[in-house]
């Protein structure tokens, strides 16, 4: 037999071979959502999905699926069998959840315990959790606005809402102009009934009748009250400016 002939049996040989060996493989198909999750094949890094028609052995196989961004990962244990397509089709969750917040006018602040951004605002990965929103417009005309909110994991929050303007005869402010008014005729009612007190008392020094004792008396007890009252108005004037 020639070197031709046994290098022709030869390369017959391999073909079959490598034919036997295809023909024993299985497919593999991997499709994700979202897509881009990693797709590691027994510990092996085999791309990003999807990641389709990937020949493999007839075997049993480890397949992880690995969300880098939500740091998530999902293992499942399939089986190739030769001349046969698996499709492994998998929903990735994310752990966090998801709030978007828009306002009218755009642009107001939005708190959670820190800053978040300015609307219209949307973030992805917000904490599973309960949460006081706080939107805040930076023209000071705008009246600020709360809310409780909560967050479930994989969840989207949408929240909108329209500023109202602020008033100049809103309530708090009616509250200090009342106050004010209250403390400066508190005041000035006491500085008139101690006035008189004095004028009655020396009256009655001057001519020893009751009735000028019992006015001084009743004045000086009213000139008491209104003191009282004025600066009882201050104090809620300071309280109300605090809140």
């Amino acid at each position: 037999m020639g070197s031709n002939t046994l290098l022709m049996l030869a390369l017959l040989i391999l073909c079959f071979s490598v034919y036997c060996k295809a023909s024993e493989a299985g497919l593999l198909s991997v499709i994700t959502e979202p897509e881009s999750i990693e797709v590691w094949i027994d510990n092996i890094f085999s791309g990003l999905s999807p990641v389709l028609d990937r020949k493999l052995a007839e075997g049993t196989y480890q397949i992880r699926l690995v969300d880098p961004v939500h740091r998530l990962s999902v293992s499942e244990t399939i089986s190739i069998t030769s001349n046969k397509k698996i499709v492994l089709e998998k929903k990735i969750g994310s752990r966090f959840g998801s709030l978007r917040v828009r306002s009218y006018p755009e642009g107001a602040k939005v708190y959670i315990s820190a800053e978040l951004g300015s609307t219209p605002l949307s973030n992805e990965f917000m904490n599973p959790g309960k949460y006081k929103l706080v939107i805040e417009h930076p023209k000071s005309k705008y009246l600020s606005t709360f809310h409780d909110l909560t967050v479930l994991q994989g969840d989207t929050v949408t929240f909108s809402d329209t500023l109202k303007k602020e008033t100049v005869w809103n309530k708090k402010a009616l509250i200090r102009i009342s106050l004010g008014a209250g403390a400066a005729a508190g005041l000035i009612f006491a500085i008139v009934e101690h006035g008189l007190h004095k004028k009655y008392l020396e009256q009655y020094r001057l001519t020893g009748g009751k009735e000028y004792h019992q006015s001084s008396d009743k004045s000086a007890l009213l000139s008491l009250f209104g003191a009282a009252g004025g600066l009882t108005c201050i104090v809620g004037l300071e309280i109300v400016a605090f809140f």
